[in-house]
């Protein structure tokens, strides 16, 4: 489903076509509480690339999280580079990692093993941010089969700012079943998991490696 449509029947069920009550840029900040939960509870963007130690210090591309990385399996420990320097670490240790931290969006390793084609895997998703401009200019963060769940936030949020409460509850209660539901699917070991199906969703960081 494209955004424009998306905005088209929000507005439509809600019966508010002429932005009286919400504006678009309403609905865009709805979407975006959306898929900021949607994506925090149901893994929805989760996704791994393969890295090389040699490759770090990494740079993070804008509205990316980096969740995980880890050496064959075995995850490193997050720190910051103030507890390093509190305990005294050396930065020209050459040793297999056991911490990764962040300073100005880019991620480091301590201490930095040689040698450096060492596999590292990053696990990340990808946030969304706040829409601007046409409708049609915008796409979803989250994954298709999501896209229902988002019209129901944000028709809950416009009858909410409408007064409507009954309605607002039947909306937001039909969300966080369904998105509970999709959640506990991606999380069952016999099924795949929810992943954005666009194949230019994560190129920007791709890129990076």
């Amino acid at each position: 489903m494209l955004v424009a449509d998306a905005v088209t029947q929000i507005k439509r069920q809600f019966i508010d076509e002429y932005d009286v009550v919400i504006t678009t840029e309403d609905v865009y900040a709805y979407i975006l509480e959306a898929e900021t939960d949607i994506i925090r509870r149901a893994g929805s963007n989760d996704v791994s690339v393969d890295s090389t130690v040699g490759a770090f210090p990494l740079s993070i591309p804008e509205h990316i999280t980096v969740k995980r990385l880890s050496i064959d399996g075995r995850a490193l420990k997050t720190t910051s580079l103030e507890e390093l320097d509190g305990l005294g670490a050396s930065d020209t240790v050459a040793a297999e990692p056991q911490f990764w931290y962040t300073v100005n969006k880019i991620i480091h390793l301590w201490p930095q093993m040689v040698p450096s084609t060492t596999v590292i895997k990053i696990s990340y998703n990808k946030m969304p941010i706040l829409m601007t401009g046409l409708p049609s200019a915008n796409t979803f963060t989250v994954p298709s089969n999501f896209h229902s769940d988002v019209i129901n936030f944000a028709l809950a949020k416009a009858f909410s700012k409408s007064g409507e409460t009954k309605r607002m509850q039947e909306y937001m209660e039909m969300y966080d079943r369904n998105v509970g539901i999709r959640a506990s699917e991606a999380q069952a070991p016999d099924t795949v998991l929810y992943k954005g199906q666009d194949p230019e969703d994560f190129n920007e960081y791709d890129e990076v490696y």
